[in-house]
């Protein structure tokens, strides 16, 4: 009996990638309005937590050519449309003199190798406002794509080395959710991976737990992890939902502000974090068992499952797109809002047809083989 393979683009995940997009793009156009979508991001890390820790676990055989072509795959995804976003930005802001306050080599050389920010592990915390502000123009959201990549570089080799310990990775994705509370309730910023792994290291958990032949690498009854994940989704609400009632006691103008206030955000993160990983496992057990809703016919509906599609394009292309029509477009508020929303659906839609689509098919020079079940 093979395993079915979870590389395959499960409906329900495509989904919810297409609502995390649009909810980071909501939030940077509607900043005060909808301050609470900012953590829409770690919907896009628990999914990667997850279906990473999947194809690592259940379909790489413990082989260095399976390594190999792994990263090789996640480079032909991520890195052309990363890079043509960076250049364009630079190319901007050098043209525009956007970035006059830029220092080019710090920004241009860590962003090129996925390194944003690091320098915060150690840096004097005061000048953490000061160093964002020297940040290459339209280029902020990068700071994610960084965090998944120094998880790549990092997640691979211990799933490998312990492949066959599940338990024992259990214990260092529990552990490393808890650290990266710890590190947040102690100021460090929240763009770094140590601070930001709770989402990563919860979406890794789920797949020890879930895959799609319904056998977990952890002998865990379907009765209490359903039981577990409703409570954890209960727990994840409760935390989000005071958030942002305390968001929506502010002033509508200090809204953003207060999502910031570094003694709230860590607990938020994980809040976030927890509510999204539980959900995204309901509904794949729910989904795998054959189970219909409405809820699950409508994140596997075709618009989501279009947004997700396009979702990484959306991601990077946003703030570029809106940044340049905003700054440079002499037209009404609500035309240049319209032509941004028409503008950024129509690259992405380009990108996934014409750039995407071939890196994608490059893949296939790459297979990652199914391991066999002992079934």
């Amino acid at each position: 009996m093979k395993t079915p393979t979870l590389n395959s683009r499960l409906a329900i995940i495509d989904g919810l990638r297409g609502l995390a997009a649009v909810g980071v793009v909501l939030f940077h156009t509607r900043l005060n309005r909808l301050f609470w979508m900012w953590s829409f991001v770690d919907l896009f890390f628990v999914i990667s937590g997850f279906l990473i820790t999947s194809i690592l676990i259940y379909q790489c055989q413990g082989r260095f050519q399976a390594l190999k072509n792994f990263y090789i795959r996640r480079a032909l995804r991520i890195w052309p449309l990363y890079y043509l976003t960076l250049l364009y930005c630079l190319g901007y802001a050098l043209a525009t003199q956007a970035g006059a306050g830029l220092v080019w080599p710090y920004a241009s050389f860590r962003s090129f190798f996925f390194l944003q920010f690091i320098d915060f592990y150690w840096a004097d915390l005061a000048d953490v406002g000061i160093r964002w502000s020297q940040y290459i123009p339209m280029f902020g959201p990068s700071w994610s794509l960084a965090v998944e990549e120094q998880f790549y570089l990092l997640w691979p080799f211990v799933v490998f080395a312990l492949r066959r310990r599940p338990a024992v990775l259990a214990g260092i994705c529990s552990t490393w959710v808890l650290a990266s509370v710890v590190l947040g309730m102690l100021k460090l910023p929240y763009i770094l991976m140590m601070t930001r792994a709770d989402g990563l290291a919860l979406g890794a958990l789920l797949a020890l737990v879930i895959r799609a032949d319904g056998v977990p690498a952890l002998s865990v009854s379907a009765n209490l992890l359903r039981r577990s994940l409703l409570a954890a989704l209960v727990i994840g609400a409760l935390i989000v939902a005071y958030y942002m009632g305390l968001g929506y006691l502010q002033p509508q103008a200090d809204r953003y502000q207060h999502m910031v206030n570094e003694f709230t955000l860590a607990p938020v993160i994980f809040g976030y974090s927890l509510f999204f990983a539980s959900f995204l496992g309901l509904m794949l057990m729910h989904g795998l068992s054959g189970g219909h809703s409405k809820l699950l016919r409508s994140l596997a509906s075709r618009p989501l499952v279009y947004l997700g599609s396009v979702s990484y394009a959306l991601y990077l292309f946003h703030q570029p797109v809106f940044s340049t029509i905003y700054t440079r477009a002499v037209l009404p508020a609500p035309v240049r809002e319209l032509l941004s929303w028409v503008l950024l659906f129509a690259l992405a839609e380009c990108s996934r047809r014409w750039l995407e689509a071939r890196f994608h098919r490059a893949k296939h020079n790459y297979p990652i083989e199914a391991a066999r079940s002992k079934a």
